[in-house]
């Protein structure tokens, strides 16, 4: 019994998962905003000083394909690339005034986009889910974000 709970929660996390990329992937179409930027925003912000393979491994992207986008991004104004003090060659990134200041407005209005559809949870629900994720986390450790931060 205990096995086929845990593949039917394991079934609800990818549903859940799918359903709130989907949301996202809709939230950012109306915004006119790549899934690829944010994702860069997201790391450049979390990792000042991150070098762009390293960017490109944590992305999943290949190093071409995010230079060309970092190009852009620094058109824009939201980043700046500056040289590795230890080798000339390797260019650091991290985000400008006007980076931070857009991923913070992008990540302001997604979550106001999700409130929105989890009005409908009652709170002693959302407050079951909660513990219920926190379990979860902890049942895995944190070798995860440790690994992917």
């Amino acid at each position: 019994m205990a096995n086929q709970s845990i593949e039917v929660m394991l079934k609800l996390l990818q549903d859940v998962q799918r359903i709130l990329k989907h949301h996202a992937a809709e939230f950012l179409e109306r915004q006119g905003v790549p899934l690829t930027t944010v994702v860069i925003l997201r790391h450049l912000g979390d990792s000042p000083g991150i070098t762009v393979t390293e960017l490109g491994r944590r992305c999943g992207l290949s190093k071409g394909y995010v230079s060309v986008l970092l190009d852009q991004m620094e058109v824009d104004g939201w980043i700046h690339k500056f040289p590795d003090p230890d080798d000339q060659r390797r260019k650091r990134l991290r985000l400008s005034e006007a980076g931070r200041s857009f991923r913070s407005r992008l990540e302001r209005m997604h979550l106001e986009f999700l409130q929105e559809r989890l009005q409908a949870l009652p709170p002693s629900q959302l407050d079951t889910i909660i513990a219920g994720l926190q379990h979860l986390r902890d049942a895995f450790g944190d070798s995860f974000h440790q690994n992917n931060t």
